[in-house]
């Protein structure tokens, strides 16, 4: 029985279908806010890359409930820099998204390897925005029910605009 371990073992690695790279490893990652909302994500990947053949291919952010935020595809193998990092900016991360999954692929075993799961840094965000952003919303709010306030002391229909050009009390275009 051993032996045919072992020749099948010696078979597989003769033919390459038994590929010494094994599986894509996130080794570590890291959150950062940017300042329109989204996050730029720099993860590190491990993976004993053997050339074009068989090589880490792209990682995945992905939300607690298996929705796919963003994939970072790799174009390239990376045999002489082993781990290597690789950001992507543009993260959209849903606001009830308390942390994220990130996992990598490889061009022979797919998904697989040791996945990072990554809490999502939101205090950190709240802190960076300058405080008109954060009250921006509830200005927005306050400045929109004030103008349906005037909009009906007028007598103006709610959902229609002003017309812009304006009439004087004799019925002249001013």
């Amino acid at each position: 029985m051993r032996w045919q371990r072992l020749a099948v073992a010696a078979c597989l690695a003769l033919t390459g279908e038994g590929a010494l790279a094994g599986e894509a490893a996130v080794r570590d990652a890291t959150l950062t806010p940017s300042g329109d909302g989204t996050w730029r994500i720099e993860v590190t990947v491990e993976h004993a890359d053997e050339g074009w053949d068989h090589y880490a291919d792209a990682w995945e952010v992905l939300a607690p409930d298996g929705t796919v935020l963003a994939t970072r595809t790799l174009l390239h193998p990376h045999e002489t820099e082993q781990p290597f990092t690789r950001s992507l900016s543009g993260l959209a991360i849903p606001d009830d998204v308390v942390e994220v999954i990130i996992r990598a692929h490889d061009s022979v075993h797919g998904y697989g390897g040791p996945e990072l799961t990554v809490g999502v840094p939101r205090e950190e965000l709240r802190r960076r925005q300058p405080r008109s952003r954060r009250s921006a919303s509830t200005s927005s709010a306050a400045a929109h029910r004030s103008r349906r306030r005037s909009r009906l002391r007028l007598g103006l229909p709610i959902g229609e605009q002003k017309s812009k050009s304006a009439v004087s009390s004799t019925g002249n275009a001013i």
